[in-house]
């Protein structure tokens, strides 16, 4: 299937602009704070945008309801305990890790658009 090819195509490259963006704001700021924080939050963006692609490949079964459940729950511990982690106990800046999922959601979400858009011919 080329539609889990290409999210993990632009995820990947999604975390690689992240990382480069983390190592540009390091080295403007001299903040590891900041530079660890767009990074950690482009995983954190990642993981909302594949684990929503992943559930949506498999809602035609009939336990669909419970798994959607169970990953809105999981999701949301994870969420939880990555926000305390990363933001309650000051080891990223804020809006460094709200500019990552930023990053990370708007980059996927452009780049499957002009995908389907290239695939369709549409000029959107």
């Amino acid at each position: 299937m080329s539609d889990r090819h290409l999210l993990r195509n632009l995820s990947l490259a999604m975390l690689a602009v992240s990382i480069v963006a983390g190592g540009i704001a390091y080295l403007t700021s001299n903040s590891l704070r900041i530079a660890l924080g767009i990074p950690a939050g482009a995983i954190i963006g990642l993981v909302t945008f594949m684990t929503w692609a992943w559930l949506l490949a498999r809602l035609q079964d009939r336990h669909s309801l419970l798994l959607f459940g169970l990953v809105t729950l999981a999701k949301l511990a994870f969420y939880a305990g990555a926000f305390y982690l990363l933001i309650v106990q000051g080891r990223v800046h804020p809006m460094a890790l709200a500019g990552g999922i930023a990053l990370s959601v708007v980059g996927l979400a452009l780049g499957v658009h002009l995908r389907d858009g290239a695939r369709t011919g549409s000029r959107a």
